[in-house]
């Protein structure tokens, strides 16, 4: 049975179709507040940020970046209900590890 289109594993599955078994390289930005190394992923001369954005499987995180190509790209994966867009309310990873500090 295949997941939803808008399950984590649904998403996983997808990343690993652009990536598994292929080599990918990163383009470093910047380290984040918690330490992690935030970066642009590329694979075959494909942007893979971009694509998992286009294809519903990422949230782009506005607040943080102002990339036109990812907006627009969050905007149409929204109105065409690609991917985590298909839930009629999808929640945001913010307020899902919020909730999940809470418990």
């Amino acid at each position: 049975m295949l997941p939803k289109k808008h399950s984590h594993s649904a998403a996983k599955q997808f990343l690993s179709s652009l990536i598994f078994g292929k080599q990918v390289s990163v383009r470093f930005k910047e380290i984040d507040r918690y330490g992690r190394i935030l970066g642009v992923v590329y694979c075959d001369g494909a942007e893979i940020n971009l694509a998992m954005v286009q294809n519903g499987y990422a949230w782009h995180y506005n607040c943080y970046d102002n990339t036109p190509a990812y907006i627009q790209a969050e905007k149409k994966a929204r109105a065409d209900k690609k991917g985590l867009w298909s839930d009629p309310n999808p929640t945001h990873p913010y307020e899902f590890r919020k909730k999940k500090k809470k418990r």
